[in-house]
This record gives structure tokens, sequence and C-alpha cells, in this order.
């Protein structure tokens, strides 16, 4: 059985080597962004969960097969209404980022972590509407489309790259728990509230 787990200081070196594996394994072309993912990744082990997210880490076995960087918004009102039509607050569980273990491409560990992110989603209280992730890799959007039941939602350029937004339905999965058992402490986590945002991304 997988675990996912809040991470820790002591799992800093495990971290950051899976992220520059995985970094130099997609061939990343972008400047200075090879470097900097693992330090981010760094700088939130070993601090207590926060507004600005919290990391995650999949486990087999006790050995790190997934880090995933997490926040939840609960975004300004303007979007969804309530059953007496006022205007309502919208959660969301973002996906800051989300790197899996370079050489275990064959688990088809990203349909594993979109099925928690959105189970984890729709166990927030009040359950979020759904799970949102960018990326800049046209190939893994259509990974993430294809395979992982993500919708493509809209591009923008930001500084000359591309970025695609993306997001997938909150739902409970109740049987993921035989797969996959979440550690209280992350649960727990989950629920800081992150900073509001205006506007839907």
């Amino acid at each position: 059985m997988y675990v996912m787990r809040l991470l820790t200081a002591a799992d800093t070196a495990a971290a950051v080597t899976l992220v520059q594996d995985r970094v130099r394994a997609l061939d990343a072309e972008l400047p200075g962004e090879g470097a900097a993912v693992p330090l981010r990744i760094a700088a939130f082990l070993g601090t207590p969960p926060s507004a600005g997210g919290c990391v995650a880490g999949l486990f087999d076995d006790d050995l790190l097969r997934a880090v995933v960087v997490l926040a939840r918004e609960d975004r300004t009102p303007g979007v969804d209404l309530d059953a007496c039509g006022r205007q309502r607050q919208r959660r969301v569980l973002e996906v800051v980022e989300a790197y899996t273990h370079a050489r275990m491409r064959h688990l088809r560990l990203g349909v594993l972590l979109s099925m928690w992110v959105s189970d984890q989603a729709a166990c927030l209280t009040p359950p979020a509407s759904r799970v949102t992730v960018s990326v800049h890799d046209r190939r893994l959007a259509d990974y993430l489309c294809q395979m992982c039941a993500w919708e493509l939602e809209r591009q923008a350029q930001d500084g000359g790259r591309q970025v695609l937004f993306l997001h997938r339905a909150a739902e409970r999965l109740p049987a993921l728990d035989q797969a996959i058992l979440t550690e209280a402490a992350l649960r727990t986590a989950l629920k800081t509230q992150g900073p509001p945002v205006e506007g839907v991304r």
C-alpha cells in the first residue's frame, strides 16, 4: 500500500534528488528552472504547513515515489451561487508542483496522484469544487487530459513561455483508501486556508 504523508526536513535529500532527477529526465529547457525547482521544494520542508501550502510525499515501502506541493484557496465571491442565489466563495485545491520518480513511469503514478488530489479536495470541509494545476509542457498537459481525467481550461503566455491551465473535478473516491493511506497530519494541513485570489485562474 502507498502512503501519502507530509514531508519533513529529514526527507530533504530524497525529495530534492527525486525532483532533480525528474527535471533532468524531462529535459526541461527552462532557464534556471533546474536549480530553482529543488530549492523551492527544499524551502517548504521542515516548516509547518501554512496558507502558502504544504509538501506531501507518496511512499512505497518507505521509498519516496512522488513529491506534491499543494495549496488551498478560498477564492473571492463572484463565480458560484448558493441555492438562494447568493454569491459564495469557491474553494479550490491547487497542485502547485508535482514530480514523480523518473524511473517509475510504468507505475502510472500521475493517474494515482490525480485521483488522490480529487479525493482530498472533496474531503475538505466544506469540500472544494475542483483541483487546478498549471503546466508549461504540452506533452504533460496532453497526458493529464488523456490519461488522468484533467480538462484544459485555458492557455496563456508568461514571459514568452506557454502556460496551460488545467482543472479536474473534486470527487470522493472511497475505494482509493485501499490503495493510498493518507496521514492524518496531511489531512489537517490541507484544511489550512490559502490566500484569497481575485477572479478565476
